[in-house]
């Protein structure tokens, strides 16, 4: 697996990258999955996640992932819930990991239209603490326009982590 990373969220975990100085190839990679900080104004700082390959979101916060090890265990278990979910299996244990720096800028791009996103919905109830999975699941059905094709999170992530149905 590779995880690109923000400059900000790589210092705040104090993690060396394992190739800082090179570009690894990025956009659709179902491998790979890019992080950031999200600090939402009103309900503090997180890290936010989006798949690569599906744009599927994942918020986690940040105060429980202060080291690296942390972040990987508890992003892991997720990944692991969300193929589960689907009804295919994903090992934890048995993961090579790069970490490497982010460097799509469309990525970067797609990522700060997300968190921009779950600002505003997590501001639409003032009276009420977010209600983060809802919110997360409502990003996952926006649809996002990658290379002139529409699509969204939650399908392209379903069609991606379902095994092909054999044919008779």
């Amino acid at each position: 697996m590779i995880f690109h990373l923000s400059a900000a969220l790589a210092k705040h975990l104090k993690v060396e990258l394992t190739f800082a100085k090179d570009k690894i190839a990025q956009p659709g990679r179902v491998d790979s999955w890019s992080a950031d900080l999200f600090t939402s104004r009103r309900h503090g700082k997180f890290i936010f996640v989006m798949h690569d390959a599906s744009m599927w979101p994942i918020l986690m916060p940040l105060k429980a992932c202060r080291t690296y090890e942390e972040f990987l265990a508890s992003l892991l278990r997720i990944i692991q819930q969300a193929y589960l979910s689907h009804g295919v299996s994903f090992d934890v244990a048995n993961q090579n990991i790069i970490v490497t720096k982010r460097s799509n800028r469309s990525f970067i791009g797609y990522m700060n239209d997300a968190k921009f996103h779950l600002e505003v919905m997590a501001g639409e109830n003032r009276n009420a603490p977010p209600d983060w999975p809802l919110i997360l699941s409502d990003i996952a059905r926006l649809p996002f326009n990658a290379k002139g094709v529409y699509f969204t999170p939650a399908t392209k992530f379903s069609d991606i982590v379902k095994p092909p149905v054999d044919s008779p």
